[in-house]
């Protein structure tokens, strides 16, 4: 993700040719983006045999930048809607946690150099009710990207011990877990189900995924269809390629990043578009597209198959409740 520095230099360019429609459409965009959420069932029978690494998962990309403003710059870093509560109502069961610890002891959470001002307890215990009303259902908050002072790890272990979340800072303590063993180290005392697990995470992370492929008007993720092609096509053959191979035999997590990527160049693109990340995941529709490309058959392109062709483990999704209920009850259909 782009620097927020950057991020102030284009907008300084560029947004005053575009002030004016670009509030109106991204503030239209964001009002109408939770009436797209589908009810998501939490009513699953248990697969606590499955392997944790088999089991499918969506992450919520940048959790905490739900609790961001309106501010234009942040428009660009606010991958998220909501906050972590209703994140969970709209279909995620894992958070990309990214703390941020202070010199007077406080640790809330951040994107890039973008701080986001709420305390990680405050954002955490929002996720205790529907844990504990979901007890088949298990939550995971991935942590990673510990920022501010050099003790960020040990007191962002200490903030989720006080909050009652258990933790695995030892990724070999998961080597072997299924979703059963791992809801059984997580067990809350209200009888849900939450873990928190630093590292062991293969994120695959891939700079190339982007809305933005060339000139305008065409060249982006919700243009014409020569544009979205463009753009969707890499991001298909992404998913299919790292959701092929077999778990790692050591347990380790897989992520799989079902989401756009930006630089300044694309930002730029953007802005002149009136755009936002938000606003790219639902003009694009990227969220149920996924959720039809899990669940076709025979599907559109050449061989017929689908986006997760073997296993689907930790799917990263911006936007969630644009469309994350279709995509939590898509994604059920590949528990092995």
């Amino acid at each position: 993700m782009v620097r927020r520095r950057d991020l102030v230099q284009i907008q300084a360019v560029i947004w005053c040719a575009a002030a004016a429609a670009a509030a109106a459409a991204a503030a239209a965009a964001r009002t109408t983006s939770l009436s797209r959420a589908t009810a998501n069932s939490t009513q699953w029978p248990t697969r606590d045999s499955v392997p944790l690494n088999q089991f499918p998962f969506i992450l919520t990309h940048d959790s905490a930048t739900g609790y961001l403003g309106s501010d234009p710059v942040d428009w660009w870093a606010k991958t998220q809607t909501v906050g972590f509560g209703g994140q969970a109502a709209c279909g995620a069961r894992a958070f990309d946690v990214r703390p941020l610890a202070h010199a007077d002891g406080t640790v809330t959470m951040h994107h890039a150099d973008v701080s986001v001002g709420v305390a990680l307890s405050t954002a955490v215990a929002e996720l205790i009710p529907f844990a504990n009303a979901n007890p088949n259902e298990l939550l995971l908050l991935y942590v990673s990207h510990c920022a501010g002072t050099l003790d960020c790890q040990a007191r962002t272990l200490d903030v989720l011990n006080r909050t009652g979340v258990p933790t695995c800072a030892d990724g070999g303590a998961l080597a072997g877990a299924t979703y059963g063993s791992a809801k059984a180290m997580g067990r809350l005392a209200g009888g849900g189900a939450m873990l928190a697990i630093f590292g062991f995470v293969e994120e695959n992370y891939d700079a190339s995924i982007t809305c933005y492929n060339g000139p305008a008007p065409a060249g982006h993720c919700y243009g014409g269809q020569a544009g979205q092609d463009a753009a969707f096509q890499p991001l298909w053959s992404y998913l299919r390629a790292h959701g092929a191979p077999a778990p790692a035999a050591t347990g380790e997590l897989r992520m799989l990043q079902a989401h756009w990527q930006y630089d300044a160049a694309s930002i730029a693109q953007g802005v002149l578009f009136a755009s936002s990340i938000l606003d790219d995941e639902s003009r694009a529709s990227v969220n149920s597209q996924l959720a039809d490309a899990v669940t076709c058959s025979p599907c559109p392109g050449p061989d017929g198959k689908g986006v997760f062709t073997a296993f689907a483990n930790l799917i990263e999704v911006d936007n969630v409740c644009d469309s994350g209920g279709k995509l939590y009850n898509a994604l059920r259909t590949k528990v092995p």
